[in-house]
């Protein structure tokens, strides 16, 4: 995507190692770097989905939650 990043949403999905069934759903605005923030209680091993709309969904296996973390 070549155009301008900032300020457009993405939903991200927190799903179970596995699952296709997200456990929370979150959407969030985009920074102009496509940088992101969201707050949750879940806790351990998660698979993150990021989807923008126009854009592929991104997908990173076994994140871990345990505070504040940072994903690439």
């Amino acid at each position: 995507y070549l155009g301008e990043v900032a300020g457009r949403t993405a939903t991200i999905e927190l799903r179970e190692p596995g699952s296709a069934v997200p456990a929370e759903t979150y959407v969030v605005t985009l920074d102009g770097q496509g940088r992101y923030t969201f707050a949750t209680n879940l806790w351990g091993s998660y698979d993150l989905r990021a989807k923008a709309a126009h854009w592929l969904a991104q997908v990173r296996l076994g994140v871990p939650l345990d505070g504040a973390r940072t994903v690439e």
